[in-house]
């Protein structure tokens, strides 16, 4: 049994899980966290992850889902730095994820296991914010996003934000994705 109360990922970029809990079992070579829980920005993490590192090449699977996570407070690098005193918004995008990760690779470095993964996402985020400074850039309104830059970013409540995706040999392909506030929809 794995009991960790803190879990640190050696980054800033990362906020550290706490209370991370699994069962560690290896058996005939292969490697299994089993009933994995960790609090995580607010939220939850639970799920299963296992490695085999026999045969052709070793493999490496994940079943993993995210609820109620605090978006920037997890993924440090979604907060500005440095903001400037006229923005109001505090970070490039808020909210509470709920996701599922369903994916497995194969490969003799994370490089090889990410770029032959295969699998399945859907991510939504609930009661969020995104920048208008990144809604613009995401629209290629250039003259906007230099507005904003001058005049000051400002969150814009996000309607709807959430993707189902398909990850094929690697790349991530979207089956369905919506990004909706009151300036744009993509």
């Amino acid at each position: 049994l794995i009991d960790l109360p803190l879990l640190d990922f050696g980054t800033p970029a990362l906020a550290p899980m706490q209370a991370l809990k699994a069962h560690l079992v290896l058996a005939k070579g292969q490697l299994r966290l089993s009933d994995l829980s960790a609090l995580v920005a607010g939220g939850r993490l639970s799920g299963a992850t296992a490695f085999n590192p026999r045969g052709k090449a070793p493999h490496w699977s994940a079943d993993l889902k995210f609820a109620g996570v605090n978006l920037d407070g997890w993924i440090q690098g979604l907060k500005k730095d440095g903001q400037a005193p006229n923005d109001k918004a505090r970070s490039y995008m808020t909210g509470t994820l709920n996701a599922t990760v369903a994916l497995e690779g194969e490969g003799r470095s994370v490089a090889e296991i990410l770029g032959s993964a295969n699998g399945r996402l859907r991510a939504r985020v609930a009661n969020g914010e995104l920048s208008q400074l990144v809604t613009e850039a995401a629209g290629l309104d250039v003259a906007q996003a230099l507005g904003m830059l001058i005049k000051g970013d400002e969150p814009l409540k996000l309607n709807c934000a959430q993707i189902d995706a398909v990850v094929v040999d690697g790349v991530v392909k979207s089956r369905h994705a919506v990004f909706d506030n009151a300036d744009s929809t993509l």
